[in-house]
């Protein structure tokens, strides 16, 4: 699956050969067979697919420093002085990098799931399973099985705790790039005569966001609302969009795999109380059958 993943999430569009890999190609990004599929709006840059393809090939190390890395990519695009040649007034490079935090969190949130959830916590559960029922029938210790089962432990809790860590480093760079348009609003803007014509007509294309639903998933995920970003080139939007796939995709995903410890933890307990394997723990004297 996670072959197959990462082929359609890194295979450009134009097919094999038609793309340039010298240094500084593609500046403005290609479409590959994911995108075209799914999000017809947008590209993939090199650097993304490195990320995706070192995931898929158990690169432990840029696997490791995966989140770290993007991020930073976030952070140079929001300094000015390091993104040299680029003007950040414009509508389109405060997009991209609201645009680059929404694909990592993508790309997190779709390895939490059907990566870490859907097959390590599956695998997590039928093995700690069927170590209860094994308890049940033989009651001799094990100890190369209690080893592997402590080391899977141990690796669905790092997994756990690298979710929390990345939702920590996404929803900060969320929050600096808000602060940083914020600034470009109350100082930068005046000298840019057109971006600020464009920003007098964001009321009409606020109103997209303040319908009822709207404004129930501004108050539930803290999103942010008109005022806070321009509206104009879909940068309050994409903002948006960044921010459910964190809230929606990461937040809950690292919820659901905290109930899967939890859960795991307690069948583990109970194979060592319940004569049976599975909770049915006794308090009372135990009567022979």
């Amino acid at each position: 699956m996670q072959l197959v993943l990462a082929f359609l999430m890194t295979h450009p569009w134009k097919g094999v050969g038609q793309n340039d890999y010298a240094w500084k190609s593609e500046a403005a990004g290609y479409s590959t067979i994911w995108t075209r599929l799914f999000d017809s709006t947008t590209k993939i840059w090199d650097a993304d697919v490195v990320r995706i393809l070192a995931s898929a090939m158990r690169n432990l190390t840029m696997m490791e420093q995966s989140c770290r890395w993007q991020m930073e990519r976030v952070r140079q695009h929001l300094d000015m002085k390091k993104a040299s040649g680029t003007d950040f007034n414009m509508l389109r490079e405060q997009r991209r990098c609201f645009n680059m935090l929404r694909e990592a969190s993508r790309h997190m949130a779709i390895k939490l799931w059907m990566f870490t959830i859907v097959e390590k916590g599956v695998f997590m559960e039928t093995q700690t399973s069927m170590y209860a029922l094994i308890r049940a029938l033989d009651k001799e210790r094990d100890g190369e099985g209690n080893v592997v089962l402590v080391i899977s432990v141990l690796c669905l809790a790092n997994a756990f705790c690298d979710a929390r860590s990345q939702i920590s480093s996404l929803l900060g760079v969320h929050e600096a790039a808000m602060k940083q348009i914020k600034g470009l609003k109350e100082k930068d803007l005046e000298l840019d005569s057109d971006f600020q014509q464009e920003l007098e007509h964001d009321s009409d294309d606020a109103k997209a966001f303040e319908g009822p639903f709207e404004k129930l998933k501004t108050c539930l995920m803290r999103l942010p609302k008109p005022g806070d970003l321009p509206v104009q080139g879909g940068v309050l939007l994409e903002a948006r969009r960044a921010k459910m796939i964190i809230v929606i995709g990461m937040i809950f995903g690292t919820v659901a795999l905290f109930l899967i410890l939890v859960h795991v933890f307690a069948k583990l307990v109970m194979s060592r109380v319940c004569d049976f394997g599975l909770w049915n723990a006794h308090y009372g004297p135990r009567r022979s059958v």
